[in-house]
């Protein structure tokens, strides 16, 4: 006896008609979807590794608009499952709206899942308090570590990485471990040369050495491995449940006459290179993203046997895409800290308390 579906699962389009009504339910259209790109799991790999290790960092820094945030969301999904003795908590430095010490704690407390009340405590009791909430989440999970996943590093003060360091030490009288997962843009550099003139060798060596670059796309290979992505209904699917892919659902004729997304990376490499007027490039989530969803978006044809996209339309997907504005303006050619490393190499292990 067959099952009923689940009222989560549809049945995938049978007519043009059935495509078009919906197509605008797609992920792909509504942008709302994510993918184990290349750089996001080698992001994820250096994070998993340092979790599991229980050291005390584990920095990134990239351009706007390379996928940071969906990388960090991807970290804090699959360490639900490979760090089950963790408890992990995100922070996002861009919700801060005040830069008083008690508004930071109180973000932190309620972060932590408690409820801020009118009339805030002194300082270092809302630290205690911020803290106390955490050690409590901690307990309930029966966690010996807490990992936070901080969005936008780059955006807090010196006043406020002083406090997270504070927090990780309270937690460490406890005999719990912190790990600091830190994702930001160009401000992370700002935020390290502030510390470089305060003195503030104790943070720099607690939240920023060692600060490794997540990047874009970088090759023809790997945006062949991104658009296998869409290709593959193990990874995304739609219509939910159906084992179609997303690909699948804008050309169904095609892809039964054997044609996928991925069959066609090289030309898409070519556009973006051609754009670009060179192939030393790096091509940010949103830009790569940006240029599949128009070229799936605007070739879908449920009858059409043929491949459906060519070089032309690759050209006009990537001028589309808004890759042109970012050229000349990245700030990651293998960035500047490369440099700092060395000098900061004498404080790496400051603030650090692992063995």
């Amino acid at each position: 006896m067959c099952e009923a579906p689940s009222p989560l699962d549809l049945l995938p389009p049978a007519t043009e008609q059935e495509q078009l009504a919906m197509s605008f339910r797609h992920p792909v259209a509504l942008r709302q979807y994510s993918l184990p790109t290349p750089p996001l799991k080698e992001a994820a790999d250096q994070a998993f590794m340092r979790v599991m290790r229980r050291q005390a960092f584990c920095p990134f820094i990239g351009d706007p608009r390379f996928g940071k945030t969906c990388a960090l969301n991807y970290i804090f999904s699959e360490l639900q499952e490979t760090a089950p003795t963790a408890l992990v908590v995100k922070v996002v430095a861009a919700c801060l709206r005040s830069r008083t010490p008690s508004s930071f704690h109180d973000y932190l407390f309620s972060t932590f899942g408690g409820q801020v009340e009118p009339g805030r405590p002194k300082s270092h009791q809302s630290l205690l308090r911020a803290a106390h909430r955490l050690l409590i989440q901690a307990h309930d999970a029966q966690a010996d570590q807490v990992v936070l996943l901080v969005d936008e590093f780059g955006r807090l003060t010196v006043d406020e990485l002083t406090y997270l360091a504070d927090l990780s030490n309270v937690l460490m009288e406890h005999r719990i471990r912190t790990t600091t997962v830190a994702f930001g843009s160009c401000e992370m550099e700002s935020l390290l040369s502030a510390l470089q003139l305060s003195g503030r060798r104790d943070l720099i060596g607690r939240f920023l050495s060692g600060i490794m670059s997540f990047k874009g796309i970088s090759s023809a290979e790997q945006l062949g491995e991104v658009m296998h992505a869409y290709d593959d209904p193990e990874i995304a699917e739609y219509p939910p449940g159906s084992g179609w892919s997303l690909t699948r659902f804008f050309w169904p004729t095609a892809w039964t006459a054997g044609h996928r997304l991925a069959h066609f990376h090289k030309d898409a490499w070519r556009a973006f290179s051609a754009t670009a007027g060179h192939s030393k490039m790096q091509i940010g989530a949103e830009y790569w993203s940006s240029a599949i969803e128009h070229a799936l978006t605007t070739t879908m044809s449920f009858h059409l046997p043929t491949a459906p996209v060519n070089f032309e339309i690759w050209k006009d997907a990537v001028h589309q895409s808004g890759f042109v504005d970012t050229l000349n303006m990245s700030q990651l050619p293998e960035r500047r800290t490369s440099s700092r490393r060395n000098q900061n190499s004498d404080s790496e292990t400051e603030g650090d308390e692992s063995p």
